[in-house]
């Protein structure tokens, strides 16, 4: 008789579940599971956790025949259960972006040591950019200041000066030296900026490439060391008022809130010179104008302002270290110059002490201008990194710069930023979030 039941199931009372057996074995081996399951499979490692299969009459999906692990799991005994074999994350596995250097710094946010392993790094793998650059720069301001003096003496005085207009023709050109040798430096803070972004995406830039790149940059530096000039000084006159005043005045109440003023304007310079300290790479790297690099370091800086003054003001503590150092050497050889000369304060003398002067200045400049400056633009990147996803575009040009392009120089421009949003305007709603849209 032809039974219409499914298979698996009886069709009368007389009749018993269907005998199951395992494989390989007789069929009165083991007892049959129960109505409406399917065979429990032997677990591949003893201690193994069995899984419950299918209802009756369908398959049992992912997994093969007795004995063999379960395919879409990992091997029993390799930590953690995970997918395709892989380890859960957060059990060992590392973030490979956390990892990523294709140059002098890892690609992304970084910390004290990293910026100062950065700085210290990209000028050890090209001491002829950044020694050199400055040096070059150093020298010409020298002789600039050189020529200048002796102009101005020359039409001023023919042949008709002493020892003492001699002495005050020195002092002023030293005067000037320093100024112009401030401003040289600040223009070779933004320079500088270049190379190091060359470096952290795999490549070397030259001498004569990272000159090419920058120089077009000087004219918006003017702009900007202008406006730096007028601001300090609306900054500057109200404190100065109040200090004349006091002094006029010589009032205790008076003295007392011209101190507080002097103290009040010395905060708010710090806080000011931090904000604005990212200026000089985004007017370099990024093309910006003047005012344009001025506001853009004020978003970088936004809500990472402790983080930046420390990481200026440690190094700034090396670097002054460093300087003190040298120029307590040329100053002894100064005085051992004086000494030798009896204390007579001839003008050869004279002009060998204030030589002495100038040449330890220029050396503690050209040796610790560069990590400032280096430091400053890995400030500059690292802000980029953290306001604008920057590693993104480092890692995509580090990969083209493997494939071998970008052999002339790579200007460093964000390809997350649409350049119909400024910096610090607020953009539409964006699938990435915490990036601009793409353009």
């Amino acid at each position: 008789m032809t039974s219409n039941n499914p298979i698996g199931q009886g069709d009368g009372a007389d009749q018993g579940p269907p005998t199951w057996a395992a494989p390989g074995s007789a069929p009165d081996a083991a007892p049959g599971p129960p109505e409406g399951w399917s065979a429990v499979p032997t677990p591949a490692v003893p201690g193994a956790w069995p899984v419950p299969g299918p209802p009756a009459g369908y398959p049992a999906p992912g997994y093969g025949p007795v004995g063999h692990s379960p395919v879409g799991y990992g091997p029993v005994g390799y930590g953690p259960a995970g997918y395709g074999g892989h380890p859960v994350p957060g059990w060992g596995s590392l973030n490979p972006m956390l990892m990523h250097k294709p140059g002098i710094l890892p690609l992304r946010p970084l910390n004290v040591g990293d910026v100062l392993s950065a700085a210290f790094t990209a000028i050890r793998n090209a001491p002829r950019v950044y020694f050199g650059l400055v040096l070059l720069m150093q020298l010409f301001t020298l002789l600039v200041c050189v020529v200048i003096a002796l102009a101005v003496a020359a039409v001023a005085f023919g042949s008709n000066f002493d020892n003492s207009l001699a002495e005050l023709l020195l002092g002023v050109g030293a005067g000037g030296f320093v100024l112009v040798s401030t401003t040289v430096s600040g223009m070779c803070a933004g320079i500088l900026a270049y190379p190091l972004n060359q470096q952290a995406v795999g490549r070397r830039p030259g001498l004569g490439e990272t000159w090419r790149m920058t120089r077009g940059r000087i004219p918006a530096f003017l702009g900007f060391v202008g406006l730096m000039v007028v601001g300090w000084v609306a900054l500057l006159i109200p404190t100065v008022a109040v200090f004349v005043a006091a002094a006029v005045a010589q009032e205790p109440a008076v003295v007392v809130v011209a101190v507080l003023v002097v103290v009040a304007t010395m905060v708010l310079s710090v806080w000011l010179a931090v904000r604005i300290s990212l200026s000089l790479p985004a007017l370099f790297t990024e093309r910006l104008g003047p005012v344009a690099a001025v506001r853009r370091s004020w978003t970088l800086t936004d809500r990472l302002f402790w983080r930046t003054l420390g990481n200026l003001a440690l190094m700034y503590l090396v670097v002054a270290v460093i300087q003190w150092v040298i120029q307590f050497g040329f100053q002894m050889l100064a005085v051992i110059v004086i000494l030798v000369d009896n204390g007579s304060e001839s003008n050869g003398a004279m002009v060998a002490t204030i030589s002495i002067y100038l040449l330890g200045m220029i050396l503690a400049i050209v040796l610790t201008q560069p990590f400032m400056a280096v430091t400053t633009a890995v400030l500059h990147l690292d802000s980029r990194t953290r306001k604008d996803g920057f590693d993104l575009d480092l890692g995509q040009v580090a990969a083209e710069v493997a494939a071998g392009q970008h052999t002339d120089g790579w200007p460093p421009l964000s390809r997350n930023v649409a350049p119909a949003f400024p910096h610090g305007q607020p953009v539409p709603p964006s699938p990435y979030p915490g990036r601009y849209p793409q353009p």
